[in-house]
């Protein structure tokens, strides 16, 4: 080979190394150019099953034990976590009063009908995925191994979360000995997302630390800031979650969300009280709740007299 050769191949490799992710960059935009409209708020439902091991692992024959509405501003500066108890006493669609947890068995969209219905807003999106799911996804996003929960016991990755309660049998994922500061892989973070009887606020904690644990993979993800670890987060949540979104709409939603600063990030359970009915124990919303709910589909953000001193 000629060194004329040689050179010539060299100037195209370079070339090609440089156009391409400006291609790649371009055609970017113009896919995203067809996501989801940026002239007015989103409403996006996030469910999350109790299927799984030992049930079935399909997330729509499972109840929505994870229940978050997730608001984004029309100007993707601002968003809102709302964590709803799975007990919430409400009306579901094609279901009667029950508990909102129960609108998943007729599938992920009765889950957004049901919403529309109670809240008087428009859902644009859902997501939904399963009890391993969930699992599996935190630890392809913190980087442990897949497959055998066993596997990921001594990995030393994790999502940075303050724990506040021990489990030592009977956690619904992992045991967490310690309180405090830790690193939480998948099946920790599976704990955490699922664990009521050691929390002194029983199902309320945890309908906390599920969006608790949402915005902190966030804020990890917006701190890399890279286009490749957006499209990375984006892959593993297309491969562990169930959404009716295209992939050119979760596109634009990643590059809003590398935009958005977590502190800009607001989270509230929902106002709420335990009652029963009949001999089932459940969970009545509070006046407030409505309040909250239109405040944040209207503007992404929690209505004033909610807000933390930091985020007014």
């Amino acid at each position: 080979m000629s060194n004329r050769t040689r050179r010539t191949i060299v100037m195209l490799i370079v070339g090609a190394m440089v156009v391409l992710p400006l291609v790649g960059l371009m055609a970017l935009e113009r896919v995203t150019a067809v996501g989801p409209s940026t002239d007015r708020p989103l409403a996006i439902l996030l469910l999350g099953s109790d299927a799984g091991p030992p049930r079935d692992d399909d997330p729509f024959t499972g109840r929505a034990d994870g229940f978050q509405l997730l608001f984004v501003s029309a100007e993707r500066d601002r968003a809102t976590f709302v964590s709803f108890p799975r007990d919430s006493w409400v009306p579901v669609t094609g279901l009667g009063d029950t508990k909102i947890n129960a609108c998943m068995t007729r599938g992920p969209e009765n889950c957004v009908s049901t919403v529309e219905n109670v809240f008087g807003i428009e859902v644009d999106a859902y997501f939904a995925t399963s009890m391993w799911g969930f699992a599996d996804a935190v630890n392809e996003f913190v980087g442990c191994d897949l497959g055998d929960p066993e596997l990921t016991r001594d990995c030393t990755r994790g999502l940075s979360v303050d724990v506040d309660f021990t489990c030592t049998s009977g956690c619904g994922g992992f045991a967490i000995p310690e309180r405090g500061v830790q690193q939480v892989s998948g099946f920790e973070a599976l704990t955490l997302a699922r664990n009521r009887k050691s929390r002194a606020a029983g199902d309320f904690s945890r309908s906390q630390s599920q969006a608790e644990m949402l915005a902190i993979a966030h804020a990890e993800m917006q701190a890399d800031g890279s286009i490749a670890r957006m499209m990375d987060s984006l892959r593993i949540l297309r491969r562990h979650s169930v959404t009716d979104l295209t992939l050119p709409q979760l596109t634009r939603l990643g590059l809003d969300a590398m935009r958005l600063d977590p502190d800009n990030v607001e989270r509230i359970l929902a106002p709420s009280r335990i009652g029963t009915v009949g001999a089932a124990s459940v969970v009545f919303l509070n006046d407030p709740t409505y309040d909250i709910v239109a405040e944040a589909a209207a503007t992404g953000r929690l209505p004033e007299e909610f807000r933390t001193p930091a985020t007014r």
